[in-house]
This record gives structure tokens, C-alpha cells and sequence, in this order.
């Protein structure tokens, strides 16, 4: 009787497929814990008597053809892929990608010896020393506040100012002149608009008098007293956003307004100045953040402002240029730069 497969569904035996391989299961004595594998993995069913048991053969006689090895031939090697069979019908082996898988182990098992025994006529060349990595979330924001200030200065070398403009909330006006010069569309509120422009570092360098919000942000940048040769020298660069449309007035200085790109008469932006304009945005968020503490931090500024502070009659008759609330945000832009900046 000729040699037959034992996996189940498999038909092969050696009078049929005389170019196979048949190999016995590994002795019960002499290999238990292998003999146990193979069966493991063989999963064929036990006798009717045995129910709910492992199939185990009494005989010796009993094999295992070549076409359920990855490479054709059983091993003996425990970390080999044919130690015991596995490509089998209730498996789901890719053959091709086992193969692949045993290539790169052999690849790597070589490049280790070949390392570990280096010869006299190629010594190996002694590896670089790595600078450590970040590990702790303080050493990763400090290095990443690193780098976007050495690609600050990279991109925008003389940036001196960041400027932008914020609302508080007031009371309404009686009068409907004036509720009509400080109602806001998006805030759906009257309300008293500042110029506000701070350093790269956090610290705030400008404030103006408050404005109604229907005055708009060049208006504001023009009678406040900003434009002027006291703030600015030539060569200086003022980071600002698409709505401050100011780049003559500040050439006028010798200085250079540098603002995000338009996508105007262009359905798409060159991949250059996408870019550019992240690293402005990137740098122009600090004033967002200056922003955010002077009026998270001071309450205050949260509103609705009694309108006697926006406008008194006893500022009127003493001809006060500055009225109170002008007097109050200014005091918290100032507590705001005797405490830490918020950049670090």
C-alpha cells in the first residue's frame, strides 16, 4: 500500500504524485511536544469512541505530504516556518507571502552575522552619535516651540509687530446714531473695537482708544496713531490679516506689511504660497492667544460695559480725551505684560 496523506481533503499519496515528499508524524517517544503540534494542527477528527479528543494514530505509519510546507520540505529548526505544516485547508496561509516573510528573516539573520564578524579589510564605519529624542510632553512642546521660532526667524527675520483688532461688548445706546455705529453683524451686539498689536514674543506694544465696530480696520489702523515713523523704522516687517489692507501706507515707512495670500481671480493657490501662508498663520496665532488671556483673564472685559463708562457727561464737561473704558483695558493690556508670555 503506498504512502498517502493523513490531512484531511488532501488525496496525494506516492503512487499518484510520485514527485511529493511524505514525511512521518514526529515519534511519540522521542518527540512529544512536535508530535503534538503537528496534530494540533492537522485538526483531523477523532474515531467516534473518542469524542471530543484530539486525533492521535496508534501506528507509526502515518504521514504528512510536501504540499502542506511553505517551502516544500519539513525543518527542523523550531523559528522555521516548517517545523510544522501549515498550509492547510482550514488555514488561511498565502503561501507566497510565507515565503516572502522566511526571505526577509534569512535577510536579517544574515546581516547580523555579517555585522557580528566584521573583516580586517572593511572595518565597519563607527556610527554617529544620535541626539536624543524628546520623550516627555514638556521636552516635545519645547522642542516644537524651538523650531517655529528658528523657521520664524528664517522666514520673517525683521518682524517687529502682529496686529489685529478685538471686540467688547457695550450697553445699547439710546440714541440710534450712535447704536448704529456700534451694532456688530457677528457678534449681534453693540460693541467698542480695539487696535491691538503685540511683539513675536507675546509682550503687547500697541493699544488704541476704542472705536464703534462699524469702523473698519484700516479706518482704525489710520487715526490711531500707528502709522507712524515712533513705531515703525525701515525695513521692519508687520504681520496682519487679509482684512488690513495697508501695504502702501506702511511702504510709506519703509516698512513691509506681510499678510496671507489671496486666492482672488484664482480657483487655487500655488502649492508655494499655501506654504507661506501656513507658517504666517502659524506665527500670526500669538496674538490670538494675547487676545484670549486679556479677556479670559479679566472679566471685566467680558461685558456687557455700563454705557457711563463708555461715555459720561462728566467726561464731557472735564474735555477728557480718554474715557474710562479705554483707561480699563489699557490697565489690563499692561497686567497683562508683567505677567509670563504666553508664547512660552
Amino acid at each position: 500500500m503506498p504512502k498517502s496523506c493523513c490531512v484531511t481533503r488532501c488525496t496525494a499519496n506516492k503512487l499518484k504524485n510520485p514527485e511529493l515528499n511524505f514525511y512521518k508524524l514526529p515519534n511519540r517517544k522521542s518527540q512529544p511536544l512536535r508530535r503534538q503540534k503537528w496534530i494540533q494542527a492537522i485538526r483531523r477528527e477523532a474515531s467516534a469512541g473518542r469524542m471530543g479528543k484530539l486525533w492521535d494514530p496508534e501506528t507509526e505509519y502515518v504521514y504528512v505530504c510536501s504540499k502542506h510546507f511553505v517551502t516544500g520540505s519539513k525543518s527542523d529548526d523550531e523559528s522555521h516556518p516548517d517545523y510544522i505544516p501549515t498550509l492547510l485547508p482550514h488555514k488561511s496561509v498565502n503561501k507566497a507571502t510565507s515565503l516572502l516573510r522566511l526571505q526577509n528573516r534569512s535577510k536579517r539573520n544574515l546581516g547580523v552575522t555579517t555585522t557580528a564578524l566584521p573583516t580586517t579589510e572593511n572595518p565597519p564605519e563607527p556610527t554617529p552619535d544620535l541626539p536624543d529624542q524628546p520623550t516627555t510632553r514638556e521636552e516635545r512642546d519645547e522642542a516644537r516651540r524651538e523650531r517655529d521660532e528658528a523657521q520664524q526667524r528664517c522666514k520673517f527675520p525683521h518682524l517687529t509687530s502682529i496686529i489685529d483688532c478685538f471686540e467688547i461688548r457695550i450697553e445699547r445706546p439710546k440714541k440710534l446714531k450712535a447704536r448704529a455705529k456700534t451694532y456688530s453683524n457677528y457678534k449681534k451686539w453693540t460693541t467698542a473695537k480695539y487696535l491691538i498689536a503685540c511683539h513675536p514674543s507675546g509682550c503687547i506694544t500697541f493699544l488704541s482708544k476704542g472705536w464703534g465696530c462699524r469702523a473698519s480696520d484700516v479706518h482704525i489702523v489710520r487715526q490711531s496713531g500707528f502709522l507712524s515713523s515712533s513705531y515703525h523704522k525701515p525695513g521692519d516687517q508687520i504681520l496682519a490679516d487679509r482684512g488690513f489692507t495697508l501695504l502702501e501706507d506702511f511702504a510709506v515707512l519703509g516698512a513691509h506689511l506681510v499678510m496671507p495670500a489671496f486666492t482672488r481671480g484664482r480657483k487655487q493657490l500655488p502649492g508655494k504660497e499655501v506654504e507661506e501662508s501656513r507658517v504666517k498663520s502659524n506665527i500670526r496665532i500669538h496674538i490670538e492667544r494675547v487676545i484670549g488671556v486679556l479677556k479670559g483673564r479679566f472679566h471685566i472685559l467680558d461685558g456687557p460695559i455700563p454705557m457711563r463708562l463708555v461715555k459720561s457727561l462728566m467726561d464731557e464737561r472735564q474735555n477728557k480725551e480718554e474715557a474710562t473704558i479705554d483707561k480699563i483695558v489699557h490697565v489690563c493690556a499692561a497686567l497683562v505684560n508683567m505677567s509670563s508670555s504666553v508664547v512660552s
